[in-house]
Parts: C-alpha cells; structure tokens; sequence
C-alpha cells in the first residue's frame, strides 16, 4: 500500500454476501484474462463496448448506458475533472449526478468501471453513504461542492480500493462522495465506464466486497 495510508482495520470487516444492498455495496470482480486482452487491444471504443457486452449482458437488471473509455495522467492526487470550463478543473471529492435529481440517491444506478491498464489503479471513498448523511438530508438532490468540502473538514475519513488491471468494480457513485487517485503510477490510467441497475454482485464473480453504513468505516473482503 502506497505510503500516506493505512490498512483497514479487520475488526471492522462485515460480511455482505447474504443481503446485497446496491446503495451501500462496493464489489470488485474480475474478468477473465481472454477478455482482458480483447479491452486492451481494442482499436475503438465500440470495439472495447461489444467486448463488454458479451460480458456483462446477463448481469443488468435494465438497459445499461455506457460512459465511455477514460484515460487519467500518472501521478494525480485526484482524477475527476470539471471539462466544462475553459480551464479544465479538478474537482476532488465529488458526487455522480448522471440519473434524474427526481430520484433518490439510494436508488439511482450504480456504476462499474474495469481497468484496462496495466497498473493498479485507487479508488478513494468517504464510508458513509450520502443518504445516510444528516447534513445532508434536507439538501435533498442539491448537495455540491460546497456542502461536500464543509462536511469532509469535520469527516475527514477516506478509503483507497486497489483495482489491479484486469478487475473492475461496482459502486454507487450517485450515493457515495468518491473520486480517484493516481498517485504512485508510472503509465497512463485506463478504464471503461458504465452505469446501470446490476443484479447481486455474487453473479459478476466478486473477489471482493465492501459495505459503507452508520456503524462502521467500511469493509474489505480480500480475493
């Protein structure tokens, strides 16, 4: 583990295998190695979505809406930036707002991104899922950047998930203050993007689980 960080506590660990909860679970899967090359090699983006189709087809509760391939400079302290300005910002610690402001954060989609680089790749969390946050309760679909920064001086607490190349994970960004890390890495950051309602996470061939909640900082199931 890069320095700056700790290992996760094992007293906090709890398993979720029993009663998935896709506003709160964070799973990370792996795909097969065939598969793995076909992403890495592939000549275009729609190349690398049929790839990810015959893959995932049958885990989707719902039509699925691809994102896109992303790519990420070595050596960030976070990676998501605001391309709507002139100046490409980067944004820290954020919230997903694909899904329609009507719907609650504990039920909007969920996302799953595979690394198709050749480094680990981090992705950082607050353990706590958004909904669960009475600061921010009556802020309903409204919670930016502001709110975010003032809470997190006072809840300062951040998990970092290693995603090896070749894994993926499944996470509810719409629900969960994220972001990534690239720090530590010598090549570019690649990955492939998708949102959509999954089906239990034991079907995508986890190696690893996490739950956010009230009662504990987050959990870690290893391979």
């Amino acid at each position: 583990m890069p320095s700056g960080w700790s290992s996760a506590n094992p007293s906090n660990l709890t398993s979720i295998a029993q009663q998935p909860d896709f506003s709160r679970d964070i799973g990370i899967f792996t795909i097969p190695k065939r598969k793995y090359e076909c992403l890495r090699r592939s000549p275009n983006e729609q190349s690398m979505f049929s790839v990810l189709d015959s893959l995932f087809d049958r885990h989707f509760r719902d039509t699925y809406q691809y994102l896109g391939l992303h790519t990420n400079e070595p050596g960030l302290p976070t990676s998501t930036q605001d391309l709507t300005l002139n100046i490409p910002l980067f944004i820290g610690i954020h919230l997903d707002s694909w899904d329609e402001p009507r719907i609650p954060r504990s039920a909007r989609r969920n996302r799953f991104k595979v690394n198709t680089g050749t480094e680990t790749r981090y992705f950082i969390f607050h353990p706590k899922p958004v909904h669960l946050i009475t600061e921010f309760s009556e802020l309903g679909p409204k919670v930016g950047r502001t709110e975010i920064r003032s809470y997190l001086k006072n809840n300062s607490i951040l998990y970092k998930l290693a995603v090896r190349p070749g894994e993926g994970y499944l996470a509810p960004t719409e629900n969960l203050l994220h972001d990534a890390t690239t720090l530590g890495m010598k090549e570019p950051d690649r990955g492939v993007t998708a949102l959509g309602l999954f089906y239990p996470l034991e079907h995508l061939r986890v190696c690893g689980a996490i739950r956010v909640d009230e009662a504990s900082r987050g959990c870690w199931y290893g391979c």
